[in-house]
């Protein structure tokens, strides 16, 4: 899964994303039909995790990965697990888009401790005016 491809696919001028190409959002579809307590983002495919990245660039752009990348470089944040990982991205994430994306993450099937929505709801943003999850290109 390289969030850096889809964007080479961009500056390329590609006509379509290998997501589309490989007929990928049918994958999602699948995904986002079963019940949120039977989802798992960790246990998905890279296709199928890849969509997810596709997605917040679709809602926020290029701009928001040059700040994850760079922020993150900043900050080299000293994460040995998964967990850790999860916690810095969603909270990362959040705070650059300057949205609560609590019910994206959930929908994604993001199995983290409670704790990590809790600190995203004390940041007290406001959620998308869209659905996320529905975005395709």
């Amino acid at each position: 899964m390289n969030v850096y491809s889809l964007a080479s696919e961009r500056l390329f001028g590609l006509p379509v994303t290998r997501i589309t190409a490989n007929n990928s959002w049918l994958k999602l579809d699948t995904y986002l039909a079963k019940p949120i307590a039977e989802r798992d983002y960790n246990a998905g495919d890279n296709d199928l995790k890849l969509i997810m990245f596709h997605q917040l660039w679709l809602a926020f752009g290029d701009s928001y990965y040059v700040q994850l990348s760079r922020q993150t470089r900043e900050e080299k944040p000293n994460l040995s697990n998964t967990a850790e990982k999860m916690r810095y991205f969603m909270l990362k994430t959040c705070r650059i888009t300057q949205q609560d994306l609590t019910d994206f993450f959930q929908k994604w099937g993001f199995k983290v401790d409670e704790s990590v929505y809790s600190e995203i709801a004390n940041l007290n943003l406001p959620a998308p005016d869209e659905d996320l999850t529905v975005l395709r290109d």
